[in-house]
């Protein structure tokens, strides 16, 4: 989102990644805020490349498989790369599970699967929002799944997970 663009790619093609490597960086990178997800399919393109798996085969021993979500799946872009940026699903176990981590700073069943300056880091403001209604401090959220928002700081859940 702060790849320096100011306007959002829309390309689906085998060819998006050389879009977006042409798409003019009119900001330095980490100055300007525009919604745009082609920056993070970039990322899951990088760890395609480097590592030979797409973001949920990375994330299954890592991630998925101790959370113990089944239902993730992820959209394609034109060349089979999974987005990096958004179409994931899961059903709504699933979704209260990863939340409920979210929400425990990346620490399940006592062990921490995600450091935890990870979250110290996710939560400080990177680049400044452009936009009207996207005007947040940056201590009013610490992450968004979803467009659901998780804030410690404010004691706020979505709802409540029951431990075993």
């Amino acid at each position: 989102m702060g790849c320096g663009h100011e306007t959002e790619i829309m390309d689906n093609s085998e060819n998006w990644i050389s879009t977006f490597l042409h798409h003019p960086v009119l900001h330095e990178p980490g100055t300007f805020y525009k919604y745009n997800t082609a920056g993070t399919n970039m990322l899951a393109a990088v760890l395609r490349k480097k590592t030979g798996q797409n973001v949920t085969e990375f994330l299954k021993s890592r991630l998925l498989e101790p959370l113990g979500i089944t239902s993730l799946t992820c959209a394609l872009l034109g060349d089979g790369t999974e987005l990096g940026g958004g179409g994931m699903k899961m059903v709504t176990e699933d979704m209260a599970k990863f939340t409920y981590f979210l929400s425990r700073q990346g620490e399940w069943e006592g062990k921490q699967l995600l450091r935890k300056d990870w979250f110290e880091r996710g939560g400080r403001m990177i680049v400044r929002f452009q936009e009207e209604k996207l005007l947040l401090e940056a201590e009013d959220t610490l992450i968004s799944v979803g467009g659901l928002g998780i804030s410690p700081r404010q004691a706020l859940t979505a709802f409540e997970v029951k431990e075993s």
